[in-house]
């Protein structure tokens, strides 16, 4: 926390420096930005190709065959954004992704990363993606509240083949806060 309106993170992990099996996170978050109850979050995460990759896979980073470090696996380049205002019982709430990955060899986060690639082409994948929610809180309590949104995806591969999606939401929604760490 840097000061009462600016908390900055990090994280580092570094599994074989000399390969550049390494992967990190940056992020910067402000409150009360010119305004009172606006926030707004940037984060920045980026992961080697092979971060995740092990010669044999009983010691993959792996759990039920999904790496356990970055949801969308290795060789990731990703920006994320989220604004949140709230005003009295209303929030908007707009989050902004913007992701760039290639694979390691043959597109597979759980191949041998010693062994020679066998394509001189990566697989690559960008995705992006903006979600915006407008929420009316019907117990600020219990943070129960009625929410409307709209979610738009698009998906493009290395072959320029693009998949797009538009999802438009209603929730209730409630989340009750957890003020301890429990791990």
């Amino acid at each position: 926390m840097v000061g009462r309106h600016l908390e900055i993170n990090g994280q580092l992990a570094a599994d074989d420096p000399e390969s550049e099996r390494i992967g990190t996170q940056l992020g910067v978050s402000a409150y009360d930005v010119g305004l009172l109850n606006l926030d707004v979050q940037v984060e920045w995460n980026s992961t080697s190709s092979l971060l995740y990759a092990r010669p044999t896979i009983l010691q993959s980073y792996s759990n039920h065959n999904q790496p356990l470090g970055h949801p969308a696996g290795g060789g990731v380049d990703e920006w994320l954004g989220i604004l949140n205002y709230r005003y009295r019982r209303w929030m908007l709430q707009v989050k902004g992704n913007y992701l760039l990955q290639t694979t390691g060899p043959e597109g597979q986060w759980d191949a041998d990363p010693d062994a020679a690639p066998t394509s001189d082409e990566p697989f690559e994948r960008e995705l992006k993606q903006v979600e915006s929610t407008l929420s009316f809180f019907l117990n600020p309590k219990t943070n129960a509240r009625l929410s409307v949104g709209y979610l738009y995806r698009e998906e493009t591969f290395a072959e320029d083949v693009a998949r797009r999606t538009g999802f438009l939401t209603c929730a209730l929604r409630m989340a009750v806060m957890n003020r301890y760490a429990d791990f």
